[in-house]
């Protein structure tokens, strides 16, 4: 008979710790940050500076988007990535905004970049 009330105490506290991840759930779901109105047309816009830039600089190059996009480091592709880069920054972008856009790439990358087209173009004049 021990066991049969063990088994039905077991199953009790098994009900209860369910009840009670359910209500933890949903306790963790209202926690959740909710999105920002409007972020996303922010985003949106974002995105739209910086496709908008690197499609000049790659049209300008005979190139597409996606090979500024892209891993590709051949010279000619690199340098027109490293003039978007250059330009994306004279927009106000952020270098970790840039480099997300421009294929995941860091920061320092971007900035490193940057700094290599403006000496090549000192470097003409």
């Amino acid at each position: 008979m021990t066991v049969a009330i063990s088994l039905v105490d077991a199953m009790r506290a098994i009900a209860e710790l369910r009840a009670e991840v359910a209500a933890l759930r949903k306790e963790l779901a209202e926690l959740r940050p909710k999105p920002l109105p409007g972020l996303a047309r922010v985003v949106a816009a974002e995105h739209a500076v910086l496709a908008r830039i690197g499609t000049e600089v790659a049209e300008a190059h005979g190139l597409t988007l996606e090979h500024l996009r892209g891993a590709s480091r051949h010279h000619h592709i690199a340098q027109a990535r490293q003039e978007a880069f250059a330009r994306c920054l004279e927009a106000g972008r952020s270098s970790t905004q840039i480099g997300r856009y421009f294929g995941g790439r860091d920061h320092s990358t971007v900035l490193h970049g940057a700094r290599a087209h403006r000496a090549r173009i000192e470097g003409v004049q």
